[in-house]
């Protein structure tokens, strides 16, 4: 990230202050954000493709069991 730079004079002597000040862009944030969401996703995605495959599991073996 650029940092931009702002010089400041200090009013009890006169040597040079210098600040930096390092903006947060929002397209950041929404990466961030996005990102979570995705994982999120991918999570409940995976949790729910795992619950159908038992589910298949447990069908299987009641058949085979009758």
């Amino acid at each position: 990230m650029v940092s931009q730079r702002r010089n400041a004079k200090s009013k009890k002597s006169n040597e040079t202050v210098s600040t930096a000040v390092e903006p947060t862009s929002p397209s950041a944030v929404t990466t961030s954000n996005s990102q979570e969401d995705e994982g999120l996703q991918t999570l409940f995605y995976r949790r729910f493709v795992a619950d159908i495959i038992m589910a298949f599991k447990v069908l299987r073996a009641e058949v085979w069991a009758a």
